[in-house]
């Protein structure tokens, strides 16, 4: 209970029960302090346990918040009195008052105020300890202190510290954790007064006598034994090549620090800061080489896979190790000291569309070390388009591609070679499961280039098209049995190249194209042939003239397209079925069936897509190619629902590349 002598005058019951007092005026200034005093008016005395007085600028003084003269035991007289010899700035007015404290009770006498004209400078008559570290308690005793800290300034040397309590004859306070010089004077400042102690105060510099092990790896324990380390963990600074070290354990001579993950060097110098400066250990600390001992899984079937490296000294820090795959950096998602977690360099698989099939070396980096597996990781991505084996032909463009069963068959067209160009007859036949290329029977008639190709009943026909004598109109049929050619009758309409051709209803059906004349006149009229009279009838004229169209077999229906819309052959009509944006380039689209669906290809050179026709939906889609894919001249063949793109020339060079398109493959 706080009572103030003016609110407690009428209060009869509580009156003998705590002190009362009167405050009495400030007497005695001069420039070595004042002189406080106050008469005890009545209340019981026998239980005060302080008293004293208190002043401040504020015109509430608080023993809990400002300074105070303190007083002891239990109150004899009926006046107190005091003198202040500190915590008194010259010129200044100060508002104080008398106060008394029981067990119960703290009274407050009224408040009077004074102008200062000083006080005396603060007195060092000792400190202990004379010799300590950083974050160690020093005590001063003196006089002429105060009670409250914040007025207060206590310098080792230059080096302000942080006073922890106060008395007016005491002071604690705490040696900061800098560099300062090895001995230095202790300093109070009171209100501008100072004291210097004549007894420096010097620091315990810390010595290093043994660091073990000098052979470890990140966050393992280090022990440095010594003299004079800082007895806190706080007060310690221990550095590996600079790099600050997490301290887990320090007494005075004895510090336990963890190797740091930040750590990038093989070899580090070991240092502690001193009061005075850093102390270097003699001999350098060595990090433990990187083991390397499996990966998983061994192959990799994902562009997004994860690589899980085990082995032993990794960093724990993602940013301090390096994984490198092939020559590209990984990117790595997890790491402890015994493994790495990685995901696949996009480089190594730069294009989902693509296959990749490689045997991919792994090499890791923990700062300046580097070791490298003696074994590498399969990749295995299979995509829509995987390379395979080249042609192992003579390179061509526009040439004729076909399959019956399981196998595929390629051949004539023509090239430039030594800037003479030639047109060929020759024929091979490709098997799919093994990748590779047989030669079979050359085509009878003359070389030529940009046909028309059809199967029926397990045979291949090829015929039409242009070579060295003009445009043919002369068709042979293979038998893949007995591997033999056989003519059978010309075709029914003007020799032509570019025509597009379909089967329905065991009938193949011819028309469209580029007919022979020097003005390359297309023509829109359409042709059957009926193998088993071995003849040709003319049948519904195409909408209009063209030498883009392409044909496509579905089911037992017949398409064209051209010039971005699918047309159905229905005998009597050309019914439109669905459209696209896309304009056909002149002589440089192909044609292909899997399934239900078509694919029309244009010029590969200019666009990186494909066309897909869904037959059930009626819908035209576009679908990427990649660029690796991209060719002219162009001869594609199905086998087994996936196409083989065989391509014909590359910018003005004819190449033997060989793709395999697998719709049915993801993306990713």
């Amino acid at each position: 209970m706080i009572c103030l002598l003016t609110t407690c005058k009428k209060e009869d019951a509580a009156i003998k029960e705590y002190p009362r007092i009167n405050t009495l005026d400030v007497s005695g200034i001069n420039e070595s302090g004042a002189t406080f005093g106050a008469n005890i008016i009545s209340g019981d005395l026998t239980q005060t346990k302080e008293y004293g007085f208190v002043w401040d600028i504020s015109t509430s003084p608080d023993i809990n918040l400002h300074d105070k003269l303190v007083m002891t035991g239990i109150l004899s007289n009926k006046s107190i009195s005091g003198i202040v010899h500190s915590a008194l700035k010259k010129d200044v007015v100060y508002y104080m008052r008398a106060y008394v404290k029981t067990d119960k009770y703290l009274v407050y006498g009224k408040v009077v105020s004074f102008k200062s004209l000083g006080s005396e400078a603060p007195v060092i008559a000792d400190f202990s300890p004379k010799s300590a570290s950083w974050n160690d308690t020093i005590k001063i005793t003196g006089k002429n202190f105060r009670y409250r800290t914040s007025g207060i300034v206590v310098k080792l040397g230059e080096l302000a510290t942080t006073i922890i309590s106060s008395t007016d004859t005491t002071i604690r306070f705490v040696i900061p954790a800098k560099i300062n010089y090895e001995k230095v004077n202790v300093s109070v400042s009171i209100e501008g007064n100072i004291s210097v102690s004549t007894t420096p105060f010097s620091y315990l510099i810390p010595s290093i006598a043994d660091i073990s092990p000098l052979l470890a790896t990140f966050n393992d324990t280090i022990y440095i034994r010594g003299t004079n380390f800082f007895k806190s963990i706080v007060g310690n600074k221990v550095y590996f090549n600079g790099l600050t070290a997490t301290i887990v354990y320090a007494s005075r001579s004895l510090l336990k620090v963890l190797v740091p993950a930040t750590l990038t060097l093989n070899q580090a110098k070991i240092s502690i800061s001193g009061p005075v400066k850093d102390i270097e250990f003699g001999s350098l600390f060595s990090l433990k080489a990187i083991v390397l001992k499996s990966f998983e899984p061994d192959t990799i079937f994902h562009p997004s896979g994860i690589i899980t490296i085990k082995g032993e000294n990794f960093n724990p820090l993602l940013i301090n190790n390096a994984v490198i795959i092939n020559g590209f950096k990984a990117t790595i998602v997890e790491s402890t000291f015994g493994y790495l977690k990685v995901k696949l360099p996009d480089e190594v698989i730069p294009d989902r569309y693509l296959s990749v099939f490689t045997n991919a070396d792994i090499a890791v980096n923990v700062g300046e070390q580097k070791a490298k597996f003696n074994k590498n990781i399969e990749v295995s991505w299979k995509s829509r388009w995987t390379k395979k084996k080249n042609f192992p032909g003579i390179p061509r463009g526009q040439a004729t591609g076909f399959s019956i069963g399981n196998k595929g068959y390629y051949g004539l067209g023509c090239s430039i070679n030594n800037s003479v160009s030639e047109c060929y007859s020759d024929l091979w036949e490709y098997a799919q499961f093994t990748d590779t290329w047989i030669r079979k029977s050359d085509f009878p008639g003359d070389g030529r280039n940009s046909g028309s190709t059809f199967v029926l009943d397990g045979e291949g026909y090829v015929g039409l098209g242009a070579g060295f004598t003009g445009f043919y109109k002369d068709i042979y049929k293979y038998n893949p049995l007995s591997d033999a050619w056989t003519k059978i009758s010309d075709f029914g309409g003007i020799p032509r190249l570019f025509s597009a051709s379909f089967i329905k209803n065991g009938l193949a059906y011819v028309g469209t194209g580029h007919i022979e004349s020097g003005n390359s006149i297309a023509t829109n009229d359409f042709w059957s042939y009926n193998p088993q009279i071995d003849q040709w009838n003319k049948v519904l004229d195409f909408p209009y003239q063209t030498q883009t169209a392409v044909g496509l077999s579905i089911g037992n229906a017949g398409y064209v397209y051209d010039s971005g819309k699918i047309r159905e052959f229905k005998e009597t009509l050309w019914q439109d079925i669905a459209a696209s944006t896309l304009i056909s380039i002149y002589g440089s689209e192909v044609a292909f069936t899997i399934g239900s669906k078509g694919y029309i290809v244009p010029y590969l050179g200019w666009y990186t897509f494909l066309l897909e026709f869904d037959s059930n939906n009626k819908q035209i889609n576009k679908m990427s190619v990649p660029n690796e894919v991209l060719c002219t001249e162009a001869t594609i063949f199905t086998v087994e629902k996936k196409a083989y793109v065989l391509c014909g020339r590359l910018q003005n060079t004819f190449i033997r590349n060989v793709w395999e398109f697998d719709p049915s493959l993801p993306n990713d």
